[in-house]
């Protein structure tokens, strides 16, 4: 596993890697980005939706996660979140 971030002056990427099996288009859209409840007491494959859709909900459509990977080779998790600084428009940090 490789970890790396980068910044723009807008955003912060983290990128994290694997050399692992990788996974098909369809698995990335349907089961982890798309996943649903099966039922009110089983719960499958929501964890990365969800912290997807937080994101997203958040702090707008351009943030989030990305996953791209290529199967017998590698997938690539990249999550984009903005760059917020204290000083913009009362925006404070939590110091607790």
């Amino acid at each position: 596993i490789n970890i790396s971030c980068l910044t723009t002056d807008t955003s912060l990427k983290i990128c994290i890697d694997d050399n692992g099996i990788g996974m098909s288009d369809q698995l990335i859209t349907q089961k982890l980005l798309n996943a649903e409840t099966k039922s009110k007491k089983s719960f499958s494959s929501i964890g990365i939706k969800n912290v997807n859709d937080r994101i997203k909900l958040f702090f707008g459509e351009p943030y989030g996660l990305t996953i791209e990977s290529t199967i017998g080779v590698c997938t690539t998790v990249t999550i984009t979140l903005p760059i917020i600084h204290a000083d913009q428009k009362g925006d404070t940090l939590d110091e607790n």
